[in-house]
């Protein structure tokens, strides 16, 4: 043994690639042997069903990429030390590599204890469950076991290097698969222990910005009575309906009166003409983080405020006007678990969220893409949706529409039709050389927005056919920031979008040019309800937009425009821009012209910064309102970290279908413990996943729960009443209580969502027919016997 020591370490011969790459081979050998141990342990405590399962393997590959990075950030400084002196260069990288797998292995003793993974707070953690003592004895017992799987895997690796050398290519291919394993979806049961570490130490550190509150809730304030809207409307006695319409893509350019584009949605046009309208408004982000924005003016940050293992508390349009009567309903032509939106939903307690679930055949899907993937339903089906099943209630109604034929990659239906009337309409304008070819160039994304145009004014022509209902509804219509036209060299052309609030009750068509944003909408409608109705409106509020009126339109106005991941990349002040870095200004022709003033960018930017850590602040500390000032209190369920260590087992990544598919195999192997607590997990994460309400439900049924099954499949068709899969659980769930009666009123809830599938029918006809055969029997028994002889 010490002779092979002294061969390694004290050799008189320079250490070339071929011996890094044995001592990094030796290093991924050791964190293998750490992954068995990982997992049975976990096996042996009754976590984890087996050990080698996928988890495992999947840990492997993980190892895997980490290897590779830290091997190719450590060669070249061991070809600069061995360069410089013999052996210094491979001891360097030895004792690197000796120290990580000796990390690594107290991390995952750490987890394996505790079920989590160490992270930027592992001072404290590590501190409050473990002693002194108990670090000092773990590192002197790694220190020789590390040592030993070194050295064990540099001796039984010695012709590694002349076999990598002849795959040469592959080897190249194999070190990129190796690296893209390190932004592959990882939990932690199957994730390198001290990756994990160091990422959330850079994402803790990145932030060069942290927020220093001088108040607990700096949005937090008394709620008060602006001057509205109002003076704009003739209200009758009743609270009147809101009808929000949220298009994707939908810029301000096709309702300018000055663009070319004009005549390609002829019918918001004209709305135009006969309502309010804001000309500029600005989408504060795009697809469905508008959503939150829009109903809740809610601030955005890289931490989703849908992400917290705790509800941020909050208030939105869906929850004060929902204390004030209001039925709330959401309608969405695609799936809308998509961006969380049926998590946000779910939350919120909206009565009725409609999504792709509730279609039933007689509704046509929107032609498939290239990869054979259906966005959903387009407008108009989404529109004859809900005037199918449109029912007249004593209660107002908040209804959203948020649509998607405008986005990519633009597959409407008859879209022929609406290209050759694109191409018409370019025809006719006068347009430079340049821009007529960028149009023409987007004449499928034009067509999407004439075919919305011709749905928007089917859904507006459906709700005039219930008259009174009609006369006292506000329609408001916006869009978001899905695209650009690039009719304006500006950076804020695809943020400007429009803002119509149309209704019967206007007194008279306004135009306002204040400047205002999607974070306006929702404290602007409290306020002209509360102006006329005197609304429950709670006593404080957390908004980060004002208002809509211009009267009551502060100095210092600060509009964030977010992407997608919540991080702000532009910020509006008043009447300038900061767009990356470069400073912009409103002009007089209300367009954006590049500025120079080296104090405002700076101001701006600072603000920007202050912003970006203020909303992580409000998020991931749950700092937007205390829990009494929210109206609805919604309650996460919560996992053990035992329980999520095994989930992890069996559930990699956020495919929820697998997910569902594994939990449906394991209540069919009889594992009803377990295929219910992934049941649950899944509906923690996806609260639409229907399906996986209808496998839970079907559980308590086969275990005779029949209450707990239909409690939850009743609720199920209440927010999806054309689900057909439902009715066939709910009638299987009546069969086996032996309620054949119910089964009979749940088929007339059934016509009347015109559910019409095969399965359904079958089991209606089969309650109708025990019934039938009950009845004969009772005939039967109560005649006397010598009528029965």
């Amino acid at each position: 043994m010490r002779k092979h020591l002294q061969n390694i370490w004290l050799g008189q011969q320079r250490k070339t690639l071929r011996d890094f790459i044995r001592l990094t081979f030796s290093f991924f050998g050791g964190l293998v042997v750490l992954s068995g141990y990982q997992f049975v342990r976990l096996y042996l405590d009754g976590v984890l069903p087996s050990i080698w399962n996928s988890s495992f393997f999947t840990l492997v590959i993980h190892h895997s990429g980490f290897t590779a990075l830290v091997a190719f950030l450590l060669a070249f400084i061991f070809y600069y030390l061995e360069a410089y002196r013999k052996l210094l260069g491979f001891g360097f990288a030895a004792v690197v590599f000796l120290g990580l797998l000796i990390l690594e292995g107290m991390l995952i003793e750490y987890y394996v204890r505790f079920y989590e993974s160490l992270g930027a707070d592992f001072v404290q953690k590590f501190s409050d469950r473990a002693s002194l003592g108990n670090i000092l004895i773990s590192v002197l017992l790694l220190i020789p076991l590390t040592t030993a799987l070194m050295y064990l895997f540099y001796k039984m690796n010695s012709s590694s290097y002349k076999i990598i050398s002849k795959m040469y290519p592959f080897t190249i291919i194999v070190l990129t698969w190796f690296l893209a394993t390190l932004i592959s979806d990882k939990n932690p049961v199957n994730e390198n222990k001290t990756q994990h570490l160091v990422e959330s130490l850079f994402k803790k550190y990145a932030h060069a910005n942290t927020y220093e509150a001088a108040v607990q809730y700096p949005i937090l304030e008394p709620y008060k009575l602006e001057q509205s809207l109002s003076g704009h409307f003739d209200f009758k006695q009743e609270k009147p309906n809101v009808v929000l319409v949220v298009m994707d893509g939908l810029e301000s350019e096709y309702i300018n009166n000055n663009s070319p584009i004009k005549g390609v949605m002829p019918y918001l046009q004209s709305l135009k003409e006969r309502s309010l309208v804001w000309n500029n408004h600005i989408s504060n982000t795009t697809g469905s983080a508008s959503l939150p924005v829009i109903t809740g003016s809610l601030p955005l940050a890289e931490t989703n405020l849908l992400d917290s293992e705790t509800y941020v508390n909050r208030n939105t349009l869906f929850s004060i006007l929902s204390d004030n009567g209001y039925k709330t309903s959401y309608y969405f032509g695609g799936n809308s678990s998509l961006g969380k939106i049926d998590k946000f939903l779910t939350q919120e307690r909206v009565d009725e969220m409609i999504d792709n679930k509730d279609f039933s055949s007689e509704y046509q899907k929107q032609e498939r893409d290239a990869a054979r993937i259906s966005l959903g339903y387009p407008d108009k089906e989404l529109f004859r949706y809900w005037n199918d099943r449109h029912t007249t209630i004593q209660s107002p109604k908040l209804e959203i529409f948020h649509t998607l034929s405008t986005r990519r990659p633009y597959l409407i239906p008859d879209r022929n039709s609406y290209r050759s009337r694109i191409t018409k309409i370019l025809d006719g304008t006068d347009l430079d050389w340049k821009t007529n070819r960028s149009l023409r160039s987007k004449r499928s994304m034009l067509a999407s927005m004439a075919y919305a145009d011709d749905a928007l004014k089917e859904l507006i022509e459906r709700y005039y056919r219930f008259k009174p209902e009609f006369n006292n509804t506000i329609f408001i219509i916006t869009g978001n920031s899905e695209k650009r036209s690039d009719l304006e060299n500006e950076q804020i052309a695809s943020t400007r979008v429009p803002l119509v609030i149309y209704s019967p009750l206007l007194k008279e068509p306004a135009e306002f040019k204040n400047l205002v944003s999607h974070a306006d909408i929702a404290p602007a409608l409290i306020h002209l309800l509360d102006d006329h109705f005197k609304m429950k409106v709670p006593d404080f509020v957390a908004w980060t937009g004002s208002n809509l009126a211009p009267a009551v339109q502060k100095a210092g106005k600060e509009i964030p425009i977010y992407d997608e991941q919540g991080v702000i990349k532009s910020l509006i002040k008043d009447d300038y821009l900061l767009a990356d870095s470069e400073l912009y200004r409103l002009g007089k022709d209300d367009l954006w012209y590049t500025h120079k003033n080296d104090g405002m960018e700076s101001a701006l930017s600072q603000l920007r910064s202050e912003i970006i850590a203020r909303n992580e602040y409000l998020i991931s500390e749950n700092k937007i309102m205390p829990g009494e000032n929210t109206l609805f209190k919604f309650e996460i369920p919560g996992f053990s970290k035992r329980e999520i260590a095994w989930i992890n087992s069996v559930f990699n990544g956020k495919d929820y279908d697998a997910g569902y598919r594994k939990a449906r195999d394991l209540a069919l192997q009889n594992n009803s413990k377990h295929a219910m607590l992934l049941c649950k997990y899944i509906l923690v994460n996806v609260p639409g996943h229907v399906d996986t309400e209808i496998l839970m439900a079907r559980i308590y049924g086969w275990q005779q729960h029949f209450d707990k099954a239909s409690t939850i499949l009743e609720e199920t068709l209440k927010k999806y009443p054309s689900y057909a899969s439902g009715y066939e659980a709910l009638l299987d769930i009546y069969y086996w209580s032996n309620n054949n009666g119910k089964a009979l009123e749940l088929a007339a809830v059934a016509e009347a969502n015109n559910v019409r599938d095969k399965n359904v029918l079958d089991r209606i006809e089969r309650a109708r027919n025990i019934i039938k055969q009950n009845k004969q029997k009772e005939t039967v028994s109560i005649l006397p016997e010598r009528v029965r002889r």
